[in-house]
């Protein structure tokens, strides 16, 4: 019986150090926002690239950060509105901006992408996530802000999470 159980479990241990090993962070990375997608497969999910294109429409986008309050004042994206990941959906549809798209994003994917579920159910259809999350952003290269101004560092979240960002990236909490 209990091999059963530790068959799988051992067996995703492998392929997770497999992945880890062979192509490090980035590999990491991308398994974890392919587990984000493959769990909330009702949201969309915006690639960091088309996220900053859409920065300069006319109508540009508001970016909703789904993290915690020391998450976010550690260094979030420029403009983006925060949001306690624990609100309840249908308290803050109508607070929204009806006339913009919302891209909702956290540290890796997961809690946004619970939020924009939460909130297309609530009546908002035009929410998305953005894939990877703050971390794959600031990777790529994208600055945030903290203090007012520009920083490319971030909350590590949390120890394995943290593994995520390379050290020069990790903001002090």
């Amino acid at each position: 019986m209990w091999r059963r159980r530790l068959l799988p479990l051992v067996v995703g241990l492998s392929i997770l150090t497999a992945v880890v090993l062979l192509t490090g962070r980035s590999g990491f990375r991308a398994l974890v926002a392919y587990g984000v997608e493959w769990r909330f497969d009702a949201v969309e999910h915006l690639s960091v690239e088309a996220a900053a294109t859409g920065v300069t429409d006319p109508a540009p986008p508001l970016f909703l950060d789904v993290r915690g309050r020391d998450e976010y004042l550690a260094g979030h994206i420029r403009g983006a509105r925060w949001l306690d990941p624990a609100t309840a959906a249908p308290t803050v549809v109508d607070a929204l901006p009806s006339d913009r798209p919302i891209i909702a994003y956290c540290s890796v994917g997961w809690r946004s992408s619970e939020m924009a579920a939460r909130l297309r159910a609530a009546g908002r259809p035009a929410v998305t996530n953005l894939r990877g999350g703050l971390f794959e952003g600031v990777v790529r290269g994208h600055p945030g802000v903290r203090d007012g101004r520009a920083s490319r560092q971030v909350h590590p979240y949390g120890v394995p999470w943290s593994w995520l960002l390379p050290e020069a990236l990790r903001a002090d909490p």
